[in-house]
């Protein structure tokens, strides 16, 4: 087969643009810092890299949920503790007041007392996390204790006072896993609500001088009331800690998938860098080579 100065040129042309493919591909992984750019890159790597996309992207979700949760349930912490020690004060006004040789005047000074400490525990039952209510069960955006004042001559202290819930006894849960739900509310019907009717009572006992009804019914209320709030707190505890164990796994699982993505996708950019250098030396030598290939023949020096 006779080889002509043309078929030496189209090699050579052929030569070259592969050459230059071959170094755009690998600048393209250079600074993109990704190996797999294009399905034909590696069909099964870049399969296996969606597969561990789509992991790490739900890890993640659930890694986001469990650090709300974790704030929610650290709130209820702190405001169950909040409640429990209005009610410890009101427990010890209730056993300092069941003494009755006390005269009324001291009596009436605990009685506001205990006014304010109602106030307080109103306070802290409508705590919210954010715009969410916390005790509210479901109806999160919905305050859930509303306590009303009336004037009245002929009540205790001048006023009737009564107090409402308005939320309800749902339950929010919220996925914290693949398959794992977590309730992270503490609903306000039960152990507040409780809780303030007892030092409702108490303080109408106060302001009436019933002093045998705080002896005989007020202390075992507000102990009670006491207990369910600890037995809440207790409950909430539980919760927070199975949420934090939950985040510590989902923390390592993502380190873990980026780190295999991380194999499957990127580069190896000292590899890569090698491979640019090779393909550089061999484009060269494809010109030097051209070079002695597209010399003058003998035509040249016969014009």
């Amino acid at each position: 087969m006779r080889i002509t100065n043309s078929m030496l040129v189209s090699q050579l042309l052929w030569d070259l643009t592969a050459s230059n493919k071959r170094m755009a591909k690998v600048q393209h992984e250079l600074s993109s810092g990704r190996r797999l750019n294009a399905p034909s890159d590696d069909p099964t790597g870049v399969v296996k890299a969606a597969r561990l996309t789509t992991q790490l992207n739900e890890t993640q979700q659930y890694e986001k949920t469990t650090d709300d949760v974790t704030s929610w349930l650290e709130l209820t912490d702190v405001s169950l503790q909040e409640a429990g020690n209005v009610l410890q004060r009101a427990r010890e006004l209730t056993i300092r007041s069941s003494n009755s040789t006390l005269p009324a005047e001291s009596l009436a000074a605990t009685a506001r007392e205990v006014d304010q400490l109602l106030e307080e525990l109103v306070q802290v039952a409508n705590a919210g996390y954010g715009d969410r209510y916390i005790f509210a069960g479901q109806k999160t955006l919905t305050q859930p204790f509303v306590l009303t004042r009336t004037a009245d001559p002929l009540a205790p202290g001048g006023q009737r006072v009564s107090i409402t819930y308005q939320g309800d006894s749902g339950s929010l849960t919220r996925e914290i896993g693949n398959g794992l739900a977590v309730a992270i509310n503490t609903p306000g019907g039960g152990a507040l609500l409780g809780a303030l009717q007892a030092i409702i009572d108490l303080r109408d006992h106060l302001y009436s001088g019933d002093v045998t009804s705080v002896s005989n019914n007020d202390v075992g209320r507000i102990s009670q009331a006491l207990d369910q709030l600890l037995a809440e707190r207790t409950e909430a505890g539980a919760r927070l800690t199975r949420v934090e164990a939950a985040k510590s796994r989902l923390e390592d699982s993502v380190v873990s998938l980026s780190q295999v993505l991380s194999k499957t996708q990127d580069a190896d950019l000292a590899k890569t860098i090698m491979e640019l250098k090779t393909e550089e030396y061999a484009r060269q030598a494809a010109l030097a080579a051209g070079a002695r290939i597209l010399q003058p023949t003998l035509l040249d020096f016969l014009r």
